[in-house]
C-alpha cells in the first residue's frame, strides 16, 4: 500500500509493516504543466502544495526506514 496513506497508523502502532525486504522503491513524480509567462495562480497553488506534500511523504518514508 502507499505509505503517505498509512504513516499515521504506522507512526501510531495501529499498523505493523510486515515483509520490510520485499519494499518496492519509491517512484519518482512528476508533474507537466505547460509553461507560461502568467501562471494560473490555482496551478501554481497545486504544485507548490503537491511539492510539500511529496517531500513531507519522502522525509517521513526515510525516517521509517531508518527504523529497520
Amino acid at each position: 500500500m502507499t505509505c503517505y496513506l498509512v504513516d499515521d497508523l504506522l507512526q501510531s502502532g495501529r499498523l505493523v509493516r510486515l515483509l520490510r525486504d520485499y519494499e518496492t522503491p519509491p517512484w519518482p513524480v512528476n508533474i507537466v504543466h505547460v509553461p507560461s509567462r502568467h501562471p494560473s495562480p490555482a496551478a501554481r497553488v497545486l504544485i507548490d502544495m503537491l511539492k510539500r506534500g511529496m517531500r513531507s511523504v519522502t522525509n517521513d518514508r526515510a525516517a521509517l526506514s531508518a527504523g529497520r
